[in-house]
């Protein structure tokens, strides 16, 4: 209801013929270049999911199509709720430790991945005028942040099992998920 709501209000500030011209403008190729863009980005983390649940020998074609109907989940209910299916679809097939760590993984990349976006994003906006002649301490510096996010993101690989343990620990976190587990049970 919330969503209708927000939409309701959203409609209501905005002309919908002005909304309308506005999509026409855009170039179908822009569109169609985007929704390629997107649908690469569901093979990558499906490949992602598929290389931390390899040892339960789940099929990249069931884990794709599980990461379909996660995502399709996380946004159409709110506050993120739909984050909770992707444990509840592979319920069957990997236990629920392994795919609730996969998908914190998951997230934890993606957040790297979208800060290293944002590191190239500025490189590229403050240097516009000078972007093929940077300077040496540019590079080094833009290069020196490269290597710390691909470190960052080994060591989280590598010592993914510590770090799920510890979490796991961690009383108030620990409550979190036997009550998630509690909710599964009660579902089947």
């Amino acid at each position: 209801f919330l969503t209708i709501f927000l939409l309701y209000l959203l409609f209501k500030q905005i002309n919908f013929n002005d909304f309308i011209v506005a999509f026409r403008k855009i170039p179908l190729t822009l569109f169609l270049t985007a929704f390629l863009f997107h649908l690469i980005s569901y093979f990558i983390r499906t490949y992602l999911f598929y290389f931390f649940l390899k040892q339960y020998n789940v099929s990249y074609s069931n884990l794709l199509y599980i990461h379909f109907v996660h995502n399709f989940y996380v946004h159409v209910f709110p506050a993120s709720l739909g984050e909770f299916s992707f444990p509840l679809l592979l319920k069957n097939d990997v236990n629920m430790k392994a795919s609730l760590s996969a998908l914190f993984f998951s997230r934890l990349l993606s957040l790297v991945a979208v800060i290293m976006v944002l590191g190239i994003s500025l490189l590229v906006l403050f240097n516009q005028n000078t972007l093929s002649a940077l300077s040496f301490s540019d590079f080094f510096i833009y290069s020196v942040i490269l290597m710390m996010m691909i470190m960052i993101v080994w060591l989280l690989y590598f010592y993914r099992t510590i770090i799920l343990e510890l979490l796991y620990r961690i009383t108030f976190l620990n409550r979190y998920i036997l009550k998630i587990l509690e909710m599964i049970k009660v579902l089947k």
